[in-house]
């Protein structure tokens, strides 16, 4: 099993030039509101009253949005703040990677070699799960160029390297089932789903593939993104309820556990994880440095403790994702 954060979109190019790339970069979750995306959260004025909440310095933006949508519950106009946000990021998220591997990457990504890496080796020879926290479709890229065709919310779980997106995605949508389309032009349908989100019924647990930009989706039935508001203790998670069932039968079988740029705060996936799995697996934790891995390794020990899983074979690489995709202890890792 391999299990991505955001720190795997951030640092999924290594060969980075100057002028300084950061321009371009895939956000952290705290960058998510940076002024660099202006163009993009001005198309979504909802949301304008709280992006200077989400914008100061030093501030933690998944502890803000979590106290929004908590107020959201006896407040309406936050219901709508909060669906505009949605729109906002599946939208932002989507552009900034396209300019990303437009501009600088060019289409290589380390989440191509890391694939590539495993499959070269015997352990590619088994089922793989990819489990991904990020919003973005950088991972699905790496699959497609392996020749794996995703048209179809099922063909995420048919091939040897499973991807399971627990937090949704920048191209899925949720059905909208008593919204009349009256307009057939998305720049005035996309404010008024907006406008009208607290009376929507959204068909929360129906997934569709949809262009991941909203403004170039065909006219035909209203669309909610299917993404899950960025907070410090979600309540579940916004994936197709048959990913999750492939994802709880494949607990049992990891031998291997590769986490990539995820800080462990995802407690419910980490519980699931330690309870499940075997209790004698490898994990290798790979950040910004050995320092960050080693503290990755230090939030999961507890639960791992609690739930008996045999810590001898836990490991902080010593390099970043972009080090560590050619590195000899992913090689290590692999064959071991």
């Amino acid at each position: 099993m391999v299990v991505f954060g955001a720190g795997a979109s951030y640092d999924s190019f290594g060969a980075l030039t100057p002028p300084n790339p950061k321009q371009y970069r895939m956000p952290l979750a705290n960058e998510l509101f940076d002024l660099r995306f202006g163009d993009d959260y001005r198309l979504f004025p909802q949301c304008h009253p709280v992006i200077p909440l989400l914008q100061r310095s030093g501030v933690n933006v998944e502890s803000v949005l979590e106290g929004l949508q908590q107020d959201a519950k006896q407040y309406s106009p936050g219901l709508v703040q909060l669906a505009a946000i949605r729109y906002y990021l599946g939208y932002m998220l989507s552009r900034c990677q396209e300019t990303w591997t437009d501009t600088v990457t060019k289409g290589v990504t380390n989440y191509k070699t890391l694939l590539d890496q495993i499959a070269r080796r015997a352990i590619g020879k088994e089922k793989v799960c990819l489990v991904t926290f990020n919003y973005d479709t950088l991972l699905d890229e790496a699959l497609t160029s392996r020749g794996v065709k995703l048209q179809s919310m099922l063909d995420y779980i048919r091939s040897d390297f499973y991807l399971i997106k627990l937090h949704g995605s920048v191209n899925w949508a949720h059905e909208v089932r008593n919204y009349p389309i009256k307009n057939g032009d998305l720049s005035v349908l996309i404010p008024e789903i907006i406008d009208n989100a607290p009376n929507l019924d959204v068909n929360s647990d129906s997934f569709e593939l949809a262009n991941a930009n909203p403004f170039n989706r065909p006219f035909g039935k209203p669309l909610f993104p299917a993404l899950a508001i960025p907070v410090e203790n979600k309540p579940g998670y916004e994936c197709p309820q048959d990913h999750q069932k492939v994802l709880k039968e494949f607990f049992p079988q990891i031998t291997k556990v590769l986490l990539i740029g995820w800080r462990a705060n995802e407690n419910r996936f980490l519980n699931d994880l330690a309870t499940n799995m075997s209790k004698r697996v490898s994990v290798m934790v790979v950040s910004r440095d050995q320092t960050s891995a080693s503290q990755t390794l230090t939030r999961i020990s507890p639960v791992m403790g609690k739930n008996g899983v045999i810590m001898n074979n836990f490991f902080a690489a010593k390099t970043s994702f972009s080090g560590f995709v050619f590195s000899s202890e992913l090689t290590e890792f692999l064959q071991n």
